[in-house]
């Protein structure tokens, strides 16, 4: 088999980001989420720090439609020890993660769609939808850090934004994860197109 030598891309061609970046974010990605969500890190910092309430961290992160009463039902679990541990975990390991996962679908949505062959406007549209996710949930932190700020004193108008934020991390999030799904739906049919049209090629060459 010949080298096709290197190609040029056109202008309206995606570039398919580099694998070692692609391999580096997604493996930080799965170390994280599972120190995260199997180890509970965050709870272990917690514990160590002086937190002894029964209500683990990140407990409105992961919460869907709260309303103000929720919010500040839960931050007076936490205490103000409680708090002030979340807020140091908010601007840290939340800070760290979003970025990591952000990247990650970022890069893996390019390079699906990038062999999928779509066009650059689409690929653009639906990979910046987990950086969109990334920015919803920095802002949903900033929310939480300055209602954890207030605390005892209530703002009901703040702790409704911060559901919406929420609500939009997870919507853009979700997005993202169906058009992932869809572009590696489109590719397998494509590649499972190709392979058979190779295979009638190669059985009429076999017959003539």
């Amino acid at each position: 088999m010949m080298d096709e030598g290197p190609s040029i891309e056109s202008p309206g061609e995606v570039t398919s980001p580099p694998r070692i970046a692609l391999w580096l974010a997604g493996l930080t990605t799965v170390v994280l989420f599972i120190l995260l969500n199997a180890f509970k890190i965050q709870d272990v910092i917690a514990r160590a720090a002086g937190y002894a309430g029964p209500t683990p961290m990140f407990k409105l992160d992961m919460t869907l439609n709260y309303t103000p009463d929720y919010c500040y039902g839960i931050l007076s679990s936490y205490g103000e020890v409680g708090c002030k541990i979340y807020a140091v975990l908010l601007s840290t390991l939340d800070a760290l993660f979003p970025l990591l996962y952000g990247t990650f679908f970022f890069l893996l949505i390019r390079t699906v769609y990038r062999k999928l062959g779509v066009s650059r406007m689409l690929t653009s549209a639906v990979s910046a939808l987990p950086l969109l996710a990334t920015l919803f949930d920095w802002s949903e932190n900033i929310a939480f850090i300055r209602l954890m700020s207030l605390y005892p004193s209530r703002s009901d108008g703040l702790a409704r934004i911060a559901n919406v934020l929420t609500l939009s991390k997870f919507g853009f999030f979700l997005a993202g994860v169906v058009g992932l799904l869809i572009g590696a739906a489109g590719f397998a049919f494509k590649r499972r197109l190709v392979e058979k049209r190779q295979g009638s090629r190669q059985s009429s060459a076999s017959l003539t």
